[in-house]
């Protein structure tokens, strides 16, 4: 779920204590968990980092350059009541929850309850907000009935259930067909000692999907086929629980899946084993991002075969495993699948392309390359006789080796085409064959070639800005983990944050007067010094599925990281779905192989060009290090975490 895990939200400051609640009039009975649960706490707390100050101070001056527009536009804007540039901005940038219930009352409306709330430091804090809200409804000529004995007050839509508003200890709700008299609050589940939460969300996706597909206007055979087809793919019982905070130094987050990982072993798309030390081996030392995770081939062709079975048998289509068999000779399971092993990686590096998009390499473990070689040799066959027929010669499949590996380079003769898409196979232990998506061919053969030199170099443990020492949980048993080296790739966006700060800053500016925001953003040298690595763990336990992540704890720095991310490569896309699509992005990546040793992606500032060279390498020019990782165990505060399960790491 990288959606949830990648954004790493910045830090926020403690939450204030509830008060005791005072009950609605009109309340339904204590309402069960939410369908859905977002809260977040306001914006001074997301933008904690000194890094971020200059954004903080900028927005603040937002409200008075709103404020100010209307006269210079010359009454050409509708009018705007007093005081709704300023509630609308307090509503943005305020501490906020906002819930979805079930509503069990059946003469209800609606199927669903909601409630909004606006969390004020004190109960004065929430009657003054309530007040000046009340006053900006009444101006609107809004239909605001009298306040009741708790001070809530119905404001009747002619085309809606009604809306009750108004303040509840020290919030100010709004719920609209129905109302609950809890007051939301984060959960604060697998986050670190000393860390407050600046986001939580709770999604019951399977309850939520049921009740809207109930309601849906669709026939009831349609309905089932949906309910169907959730079930099976597993989402029908899936629940998200996700935390985001910080302290002075890293953000920090866990999304927990209770009871996923039991789903994808029944569904039988769960990986077999856990990621193992030899796994990192396919990453190189100087990556810029990169996903390693392990994968279950076999079963995620059968689950795909399993729902679109009676789609194909209701349109009679023939099987497409049998129809690729019969029309070129190629099984997909027994030609390609079979020789698959179960772990892949996905990254960019500076040694497979100067780093970017042309540096793409995607690999996949091979548990029989000389099958896999002659499936290879057999596909290069088809396009050969494909490209000599219908494109007189200008598509060929250029077969060559390097060292031990042997690659297969997609070639268009005489057609200034500027890409070679290469396949490299080779039948050692490390690697095992890899694809990349190198400019020029030569860079998979320099690639693979690197592999020996690499496996003998360990890592230097002394590079905080690439991988904090502090990773959120142990990756060896892990099902997937993913790395962003922020201060490289943050650095590269620099000038493109830069220009978006600059613009903020001349937003807020005033022709009217001397407001100034001053430099949003750092100069570039504060800007990167000691900028943190992003890095996900995710992994079983015990049949919940688990995500821990760490950033760098400002905000604008980890953003700039995903700008440049995205940016050099347009592949990271796959990359910041999460570690929970990492199944499925490796069962689409074109990609056979292994790679040399270097967890998680340690950048060598000394690098150079010669380091392709076999001949010139020398085993005593790199010191040997000692892996020095040290575990961060995370904290559960309100429940005990459950110790990771052995059947999904059965390869440590």
């Amino acid at each position: 779920m990288s959606s949830l895990t990648t954004l790493l939200l910045a830090p926020s400051l403690l939450l204030l204590q509830d008060p005791a609640p005072t009950a609605a009039p009109t309340a339904a009975p204590a309402a069960p968990r939410p369908l859905f649960e977002l809260w977040i706490d306001d914006c001074s707390a997301c933008l904690r980092s000194p890094k971020d100050a200059g954004l903080l101070a900028a927005l603040s001056m937002l409200d008075d350059r709103l404020l100010e527009l209307p006269g210079e536009f010359g009454g050409q804007l509708p009018p705007m009541p007093p005081g709704a540039i300023e509630t609308l901005s307090h509503v943005l940038t305020g501490r906020k929850c906002l819930r979805v219930f079930e509503n069990s009352d059946p003469n209800a409306p609606m199927p669903l309850f909601l409630q909004f709330e606006m969390q004020e430091p004190s109960s004065d804090a929430a009657n003054a907000f309530a007040e000046r809200v009340h006053a900006l409804l009444a101006d609107m000529g809004a239909p605001l009935g009298e306040p009741d004995a708790a001070g809530m007050r119905l404001l009747e839509l002619p085309d809606g259930p009604p809306v009750s508003m108004g303040a509840r200890g020290s919030a100010y709700v709004v719920s609209l067909g129905g109302s609950t008299s809890s007051l939301g609050a984060p959960t604060r589940v697998g986050l670190p000692d000393g860390v407050a939460p600046s986001m939580s969300m709770h999604l019951d996706l399977g309850r939520m999907t049921e009740m809207l597909t109930s309601f849906a206007p669709m026939s009831p055979g349609e309905a089932e086929e949906v309910s169907a087809l959730f079930e099976a793919i597993g989402l029908s019982d899936m629940v998200v629980d996700a935390n985001y905070g910080s302290d002075a130094q890293r953000s920090y987050g866990t999304v927990r899946m209770p009871g996923y990982a039991a789903i994808m072993r029944n569904l039988g798309i769960f990986p077999q084993r856990g990621l193992v030390a030899s796994d990192f081996a396919m990453v190189p030392a100087d990556a810029e991002w990169a996903q390693i995770s392990t994968f279950d081939a076999e079963g995620l062709v059968d689950l795909v075969m399993q729902l679109l079975r009676q789609p194909m048998d209701e349109m009679g289509m023939e099987d497409p495993i049998a129809m690729m068999r019969d029309e070129i000779g190629i099984d997909l399971l027994a030609d390609v699948v079979d020789h698959l092993g179960t772990s892949m990686a996905l990254y960019t590096s500076k040694s497979t392309g100067g780093g970017g998009f042309f540096s793409t390499v995607a690999v996949v473990e091979l548990t029989n390359a000389a099958g896999m070689r002659a499936t290879m040799h057999h596909v290069a066959s088809l396009i050969d006789e494909v490209g000599s027929t219908e494109a007189d010669g200008y598509v060929r499949v250029r077969p060559w080796s390097s060292g031990d590996a042997e690659l297969f380079t997609l070639a268009f003769p005489g057609l200034p085409v500027p890409l070679e898409l290469t396949v490299a196979l080779s039948s050692t232990a490390q690697p095992a064959g890899k694809l990349g998506l190198p400019r020029r061919g030569h860079h998979a053969a320099g690639r693979a070639r690197r592999a020996r030199a690499d496996r003998r170099r360990r890592p230097r443990p002394d590079r905080e800005h690439v991988v904090p020492r502090a990773v959120p949980v142990d990756p060896i048993g892990a099902s997937a983990v993913t790395f962003v080296d922020t201060k490289q790739l943050a650095g590269r966006a620099y000038g493109i944050t830069s220009m978006a700060c600059s613009a903020l800053a001349n937003v807020v500016r005033s022709p009217h007067s001397l407001r100034e925001a001053g430099s949003i953003l750092p100069t570039y040298g504060s800007f990167v010094d000691g900028a943190l690595a992003s890095v996900v763990v995710a992994r079983p336990e015990g049949d919940d599925y688990v995500e821990y992540s760490r950033a760098d704890g400002s905000m604008l720095v980890n953003v700039s990281g995903m700008v440049g991310m995205l940016t050099s490569s347009p592949l990271a896309m796959l990359f910041m779905s999460g570690a929970a699509s990492s199944f499925l992005t490796a069962s689409r990546a074109p990609a056979f192989g292994g790679a040399p040793l270097a967890p998680l992606g340690y950048v060598d500032e000394e690098y150079d060009d010669s380091y392709y060279d076999d001949e010139e390498y020398d085993d005593e020019e790199y010191e040997e290090y000692e892996d020095e990782i040290e575990v961060e165990e995370p904290v559960v505060e309100d429940e005990p975490t459950p110790a990771p399960a052995t059947g999904g790491g059965g390869g440590r």
